[in-house]
């Protein structure tokens, strides 16, 4: 006969992927090391492992590996976030090299020393056990919650290229995430995807792994070895779908080789384009007004730009005032038909801004 109070390696399998649904990250890690029984089990039901958003920091020792485990950016357990650090140390124990994995949540926090690792492949096997192909959890097919990640960021902080981690994070920690993230059964789900890199090929390493139905925002930012003008063609990055779906663009600290016009399908962008001309603008001008594209909110920085002089010629005087960070702009209203939103175009000394708006300024002429 069958115990009256069966343990929890008795229990049904139903019953456990609920109980598995109640648990966050660091306590199925836990329960997963307990016996092969529960490792097995939970590598079959796949539980959601409810990282609302990841955050890889790289630098020149160490790496940092933030996964919040709620929507709510604070603390374990209130905000359910858990900081792994991986640094490569000496142990004051007999001198040898190791890597030290130290643990952070608010309820408390652990260390341990691995050798014959560094701290960039430790890194690179946990976030494979996490995300890869073999991983006990799945993000983007859970019959009881389907799950994906808002945020997942990957920032490589300054070092020079002369550094000896250039090395290790171009041959070795890049290639691992890129291979983790391709060879996982279903592109990884990702709703916002956050970058610093040095180079371009950086983002084709990571951008294309992610499922391009879920990405909705994308945003990059250019860290240049030193201080000059960078340019990067359009043309890879027009062609992958992940581009073509999202819905935002930012892009920061790079100038891009491309026409307004090239960005249409977006609804929001913050891009630099070098040199402007008016005949963008008023292209974008039109577009917004006849509802021909998805493009409404935005900001253009410039090198030049000869657009904020015909609309002086043509529209007449503009609305001046302070925008709420304090920077001087110059206004134009326009009438969108049939709508009650009203299009403004702002041109600030270096960039020009877009937006529709309900109610402009009382002294504001709207064309």
């Amino acid at each position: 006969m069958e115990a009256d109070n069966p343990t929890l390696l008795q229990m049904p399998e139903v019953i456990m992927g609920h109980i598995l649904d109640k648990l966050d990250l660091p306590d199925i890690l836990i329960l997963r090391k307990t016996c092969h029984h529960l490792r097995n089990l939970i590598d079959d039901l796949h539980p959601d492992p409810k990282i609302a958003r990841s955050v890889i920091i790289v630098d020149t020792d160490f790496i940092e590996f933030k996964m919040n485990l709620d929507k709510d950016y604070d603390w374990y357990p209130e905000g359910k976030l858990l900081r792994i650090k991986y640094s490569d140390v000496v142990k004051p124990k007999n001198g040898s090299e190791a890597c030290k994995v130290q643990w952070f949540r608010s309820d408390r926090s652990r260390e341990k020393f691995v050798e014959g690792l560094s701290f960039i492949a430790h890194f690179c096997r946990d976030f494979e056990f996490i995300f890869g192909a073999q991983s006990p959890f799945e993000f983007s097919q859970n019959p009881r919650n389907p799950s994906r990640i808002q945020d997942f960021i990957l920032n490589l902080e300054y070092f020079p290229p002369d550094h000896f981690i250039w090395e290790a994070i171009t041959h070795q920690l890049l290639p691992s995430l890129e291979s983790t993230l391709k060879n996982r059964p279903r592109p990884l789900p990702v709703k916002e995807f956050y970058t610093t890199v040095y180079e371009k090929s950086h983002v084709f390493q990571i951008l294309p792994c992610f499922e391009p139905k879920t990405l909705e925002k994308i945003s990059i930012s250019h860290r240049p070895y030193i201080p000059e003008r960078v340019t990067w063609e359009l043309d890879e990055f027009s062609e992958l779908e992940q581009w073509k779906i999202a819905k935002v663009l930012w892009v920061f600290d790079v100038s891009l080789a491309a026409t307004v016009q090239e960005f249409k399908d977006f609804e929001e962008i913050n891009v630099k384009l070098g040199e402007v001309k008016v005949e963008e603008v008023l292209e974008l001008k039109e577009t917004i007004l006849n509802s021909t594209s998805n493009l409404t909110t935005g900001k253009i920085e410039f090198y030049t730009c000869d657009g904020e002089q015909h609309f002086l010629q043509t529209y007449g005087y503009p609305f001046t005032d302070i925008d709420m960070f304090g920077d001087d702009r110059r206004c134009w209203f326009f009438k969108i038909p049939n709508k009650k939103f009203i299009l403004q175009i702002s041109f600030y000394r270096m960039y020009l801004r877009f937006a529709l708006v309900e109610n402009p300024p009382k002294n504001a002429m709207v064309q």
